[in-house]
This record gives structure tokens, C-alpha cells and sequence, in this order.
């Protein structure tokens, strides 16, 4: 028997509004799953990088105007630094901070700084303690240590481990106002090629085993389907499908940017209900045999 194809937008509305579509669905080809299944990681993938590249386009300009109004211009050619503002140069919160001195009379970082960097005469000094304790919720001037520690990194990759690079190593660098609007037009279009590429691998990855992880745990727990010779392939076609609802609420969730506390549980919540709602559509309900009478029946005495 030929089955009906139907419409993707069908498709995404009735799986999200109708436990009787997973009845439906529960027939067709293992194969159409999985074009659907990829139709959905596309979707979600747009959405979620439309609302990451917006807060990087708006967080880099933010972060790119902040670096040029408080981080003087400098130039490091041939180990040799030159800043363009009166040394020591210090800018500092509590526990984090960022000097230029190349006269010498800042040997070393305080030992009161979880995060600070130190432009030396010789050499420069990057530490980064505060990153576990801030979980990952940084300042920015945290941000501007972590940068140049990354860029640090290519010249000497265990400058994150030991904080030192010499400065004879830097061959050149610029670091004025031109220089900073190019670096950020460069993060921002690597991350706009990036994140959607990963993100894609991630949802793709990690929710087919999701509804491979469920569909195993359904079709072994179930004695009903086994005997109504429902097969696993037929049970994955009812967990894909049920991944749609919990993804709009995820993109419902997070392009207007709102912080909802244990949301994960809400999404597996909603999605183990979309999964017994289905499960209840098309499992056959067993039926009384004709000759099975109540124990109270008394209708053959009358």
C-alpha cells in the first residue's frame, strides 16, 4: 500500500497539536523519519543561530567599543613595546585587572588579582584563576584577558598553563582602534560560519540518540507493542516525531531570550508526554472476549 506523503509544514503542526497523527506516522518508512528528522535539525539550527548571531553581533560591538575607550593603543615590534599612554598604564575592578608598564616598576601581577594581564618590558604576564570561580560570567576586562591569552596561545600554546610570553617572540602587533574593528568583524563572521555548522552536528548528534535511547526503552518495556508486533524502527518513528514539540519550545524559549531554571526538565517533561500520548494512539486496546461476563451479572436468573 502506497503511502500518502505529507506536507512538511503537516507535518510540524500535527505533531506538535495531535496524538492521533502519531498513528499516522507510525507505518511509514523508517527513512522518511529521518528526512524529517534532518528538516527539523535545519529549522532548529536557523533559529537558534539567528538569536546567537544577533547577541555576538551586539555583544562584539559592545565589547569592541569598550576595548577602544579604555585599552590605549600599543605596538609590540621586534619584542619591543610601545604605549601610547602614561606608565604604569593600570585599569582594575576588585579582583581582575590590566597593566602596561614597560618601565619596570610592575615586576609582577598582585597576587590579589584572580585575572589580570601584565605588558612588561621583556615579557607579558596572563592569569586566568577567576575563570572557574565566575563560571564562565565574565567582566570585561575578564573578557580582554581571556582574549589576548587565546591570541597569546599561537605563539606560545602553554602561555593558558604558565602565563609568560616573551615579547621577543612578537614579531609584530598593532593594537589601536583599526585594528580592533577588524578583529571583530573577524570573530563575528567565524562565528556566524561556526556555530551554526556545530550546532547542527550537536542537535543531530545528541537528539537521535535521544529518541534511539527512549525507542529502546519503550519497545523493551512493552510487552503490548511486542505482541501488537509494533518493531523498533516503528517505535523511532513515533520518538522523532515527538522531538517537534519540545524543539519549538526550546526556539519559543530562546529567541526572545528568556532564563526559565531547570528548563531541561521542563523539555525531557514535555517530551516523555508527547511519547505516552502517542504510544496511547496507537497501541490497540485489548478487548473483553464475548463470552467473559461480570461476576455480578444475574441477567441468566431473571
Amino acid at each position: 500500500m502506497t503511502q500518502k506523503r505529507m506536507h512538511i509544514l503537516a507535518a510540524f503542526w500535527r505533531s506538535a497539536t495531535s496524538f492521533s497523527f502519531y498513528k499516522d506516522i507510525l507505518e511509514q518508512p523508517f527513512s522518511a523519519s529521518i528526512r524529517y528528522f534532518i528538516v527539523l535539525a535545519v529549522v532548529a539550527t536557523i533559529f537558534m543561530s539567528s538569536r546567537y548571531n544577533y547577541s555576538l553581533y551586539r555583544d562584539m560591538n559592545k565589547m569592541a567599543q569598550w576595548v577602544v575607550e579604555n585599552i590605549p593603543p600599543v605596538t609590540i615590534e621586534r619584542g619591543v613595546v610601545r604605549a601610547q599612554a602614561r606608565e604604569p598604564y593600570v585599569l582594575e575592578d576588585d579582583s581582575s585587572a590590566i597593566i602596561i608598564d614597560t618601565t619596570g616598576t610592575t615586576p609582577s601581577l598582585d597576587p590579589k588579582y584572580k585575572s589580570g594581564l601584565l605588558i612588561g618590558k621583556e615579557n607579558m604576564y596572563v592569569r586566568l584563576n577567576s575563570i572557574k570561580e565566575k563560571g564562565y560570567r565574565f567582566t570585561k576586562i575578564d573578557l580582554f584577558i581571556l582574549g589576548c591569552g587565546l591570541a597569546a596561545s599561537f605563539i606560545k600554546p602553554d602561555v593558558m598553563e604558565k602565563g609568560v610570553v616573551e615579547l621577543s617572540l612578537i614579531q609584530r602587533v598593532i593594537f589601536d582602534q583599526a585594528h580592533v574593528e577588524q578583529w571583530k568583524k573577524k570573530v563575528i563572521i567565524a562565528g556566524s560560519v561556526l556555530f551554526p555548522f556545530f550546532y547542527f552536528i550537536y542537535f543531530a548528534v545528541f537528539k537521535l540518540i535521544q529518541a534511539a535511547f527512549f525507542g529502546f526503552v519503550i519497545i523493551f518495556s512493552n510487552r503490548t507493542l511486542k505482541e501488537a508486533g509494533i518493531t523498533y524502527d516503528k517505535v523511532l518513528n513515533l520518538c522523532i516525531y515527538a522531538l517537534t514539540p519540545v524543539t519549538v519550545l526550546m526556539i519559543g524559549i530562546t529567541l526572545p531570550g528568556l532564563e526559565i531554571p531547570y528548563v531541561e526538565f521542563i523539555y525531557l517533561f514535555m517530551y516523555v508526554a508527547f511519547l505516552l500520548g502517542a504510544l496511547s494512539s496507537c497501541v490497540p486496546r485489548p478487548q473483553a472476549a464475548e463470552d467473559e461476563k461480570r461476576t455480578d451479572d444475574w441477567d441468566g436468573f431473571i
